[in-house]
């Protein structure tokens, strides 16, 4: 209402039409900004401040509707056409505000005066005039305050540091706007008030511009309304429009000019960010490709490191030079290494389905207890050969949690197996079980070789281990913890690492949410004897595997159960021994050549005669989760993944030939 009650207060040709008329831009920009739900404040602002200057109240509402109307359709075009409240950042949308505010404004000027016509208070003679008036005040009003309005809600865009540069251009325009305007015949062109202008428009941004064009008009109309400055030529509403004309034309030069300015520093600045992050994508690529190759190169060490022992001795043994002690020696040996490589690999699988998110867990109520020994009895072996005394502390026997057992099992097995490497002769490794509210903590303590403080943060990562001067005294890929922290984390826990530092021991704490009571937990399977083999007397069992090797130990196996084992190199082969004999059993490989075994099985069980009821076993180095079902599906028994037990198979013979009862 103030600034209408300015503006009016400049009115000449009517005392309801000025040529200066801020609240056109004051309008056009609140409902830009604030959006249309504002209209009201329009209408009720332009209502009182004609009422209370000239007119009825018809003319009043009639004048006020137009006004309202006016900068309803300005915003709804801005917003459709010009970019919304984003309008100033490209030069195109800028012209284009120009060319809206000029038609928006023709609403206002019609009904305004029209409505003045109508209740008597205009002739119809100067309808003309009056419109030509109202319409350029209107338009220059939207073209230099709406700016203002919309760029001041909005964050700066120009650095800090300009600052004193901002003021200096401030003070430059003020000292050029007052010698041009204030100074009577001193500087009689107007148009050297542009530099500044342009100055802000390059250096400081479309906002400053438009700063700086408010205030230049400020100092224009104020001076032309004392007949100074070089507009001051006829009349007051013939001066003043010849001073809307100029401003208008100025903020439609340098607004534009800023808005390019403004645009291609975005442009640059979209660059930058692409180039850097091109940057940090090849940095990354350059990573992973390092990553790679370093994690090929210590596969390749931990592949090779238990093949050359299980290779020498294996030597050895082939030559029959070792005495009975020796022998025994290096058997262990090579059954040990070859554990080793399963572990690798069972290792590398679970990694990848950590990365593809399928590593799941099949929840089950499980006795912890039963768990941890489990697991501490798989690890003593290792523990005695080295010299470290393994113990296990049940502070809290009979808790339970909701998880998977055998996974439960790994991740014990995986700290202990850990705390017993990293341990010296004679030194311990204790395993406890304790309660602690509602969950249950399994801790791993042992007096090795503790962690260094920089390595701390990073046991939990993939390809961690505490390298020492370039040296990898332990064999390993680093995963395990890993894996660990994956599992526990799948079944509602936390594991953490604490260490005193080098030499001192370390801590792994594994906390687990307990089971609430009287829910029956899951068996955990302990470590069983695998040295027995069961008696398969006469079992005649059907071997398919396209591996020479793999299908005569297997058979070398079986005969020592007292099976009579016939061996198939493929499937077509296989098929046509079913044709000529009969079996009890089958145990086939599922990579094959050609028709693999998937295709076999499926081809017997749609046989019509008995051999499509033959009890079948997969037998295959596919071991994943999805390689076990869809064997199933296929139509086998059992899934077996290479390496296996001889017990653990022979058993699983046992049973599914009738020769066994399940355990």
């Amino acid at each position: 209402m103030l600034a209408g009650k300015l503006g009016l207060s400049l009115a000449s040709v009517h005392a309801s039409a000025s040529a200066v008329w801020p609240p056109t831009g004051l309008a056009i920009g609140a409902l830009i900004v604030g959006g249309r739900r504002l209209w009201p404040a329009v209408l009720l602002g332009a209502f009182v401040v004609n009422i209370t200057t000239a007119g009825s109240i018809a003319t009043s509402v009639g004048i006020a509707v137009g006004n309202t109307l006016e900068a309803l359709a300005g915003a709804w075009l801005v917003s459709r056409f010009a970019g919304g409240r984003h309008l100033f950042e490209r030069p195109r949308d800028v012209f284009k505000f120009a060319l809206i505010a000029g038609l928006s404004t023709m609403v206002s000027a019609t009904i305004g005066v029209t409505s003045l016509e109508l209740g008597g208070y205009a002739a119809w003679t100067e309808g003309g005039r009056i419109w030509w008036t109202w319409w350029l005040g209107d338009v220059v009003g939207a073209l230099i305050i709406a700016p203002l309005i919309v760029l001041w809600t909005q964050p700066p865009v120009f650095a800090l540091e300009r600052r004193l540069e901002a003021v200096g251009v401030l003070l430059v325009t003020v000292l050029v706007g007052a010698l041009v305007f204030w100074e009577r015949g001193m500087l009689p062109v107007p148009f050297i008030a542009m530099p500044p202008l342009i100055w802000a428009a390059f250096r400081l941004g479309v906002r400053e511009a438009a700063t700086l064009i408010v205030i230049l008009s400020g100092i224009a109309v104020s001076a032309t309304v004392r007949g100074l400055g070089p507009f001051a030529v006829g009349n007051q509403n013939t001066s003043l429009l010849l001073v809307q004309v100029f401003m208008g034309t100025m903020a439609v030069t340098a607004l534009p000019l800023a808005a390019v300015v403004t645009e291609r520093r975005a442009i640059a600045q979209e660059r930058l960010r692409l180039l850097e992050r091109a940057q940090t994508a090849q940095t990354a690529a350059e990573d992973a490709s390092r990553a790679k190759d370093d994690f090929l190169a210590m596969l390749s060490h931990e592949l090779r490191t238990p093949l050359n022992s299980a290779l020498g001795w294996a030597a050895m043994l082939r030559e029959g030079r070792l005495d009975a002690a020796a022998s025994k020696r290096g058997i262990e040996t090579v059954e040990r290494n070859i554990r080793l490589l399963a572990r690798l690999i069972d290792d590398l699988i679970d990694l990848s389905r950590i990365a593809a998110g399928k590593l799941t867990v099949e929840r089950k109520p499980v006795y912890l207890d039963t768990v941890i020994s489990a697991a501490a009895e798989a690890v003593r072996p290792a523990a005695t050969s080295g010299g470290v005394v393994l113990e296990v502390a049940m502070d809290a026997s009979g808790a339970r949690v909701m998880g998977d057992g055998v996974r439960l099992q790994q991740v014990v097995w995986n700290v202990l197996s850990n705390a017993v490497k990293f341990t010296e002769r004679g030194g311990r490794v204790t395993a406890r079980l304790s309660r602690h509210g509602t969950h249950a903590g399994i801790e791993v303590i042992d007096t090795g070789r503790g962690i260094a403080p920089h390595l701390l943060p990073h046991v939990f990562e993939r390809f961690r281990q505490a390298d020492t001067a370039g040296a990898r005294p332990h064999l390993g890929l680093g995963l395990g913890l890993t894996i660990v922290r994956h599992l526990i984390g799948l079944h509602g826990g936390t594991v953490t690492a604490a260490s005193a530092g080098e030499g001192r021991g370390s801590t792994f704490t594994i906390e687990l949410p307990l089971l609430a009571d009287g829910v029956r937990p899951a068996p955990v399977e302990a470590p069983r004897d695998e040295s027995s083999l069961p008696a398969l007397d006469d079992l005649n069992v059907l071997l398919v595997d396209d591996d020479p090797d793999g299908r005569e130990v297997l058979a070398v196996i079986l005969e020592k159960c007292g099976a009579r084992p016939v061996t198939a190199a493929s499937t077509s082969e296989a098929l046509a021994a079913l044709d000529h004999a009969r079996f009890d059993a089958m145990v086939a490989d599922i990579g094959m050549p050609g028709r693999d075994g998937y295709d076999l099985i499926r081809t017997v069980r749609a046989r019509t005669d008995d051999a499509r009821d033959i009890p079948a076993i997969a037998f295959t180095a596919f071991a994943g989760p999805d390689d076990a079902r869809r064997a199933l599906e296929a139509g086998y028994n059992l899934h077996f993944g290479k390496p296996v037990e001889p017990a653990a198979l022979t058993r699983a013979l046992a049973v599914l030939a009738g020769r066994a009862e399940p355990e």
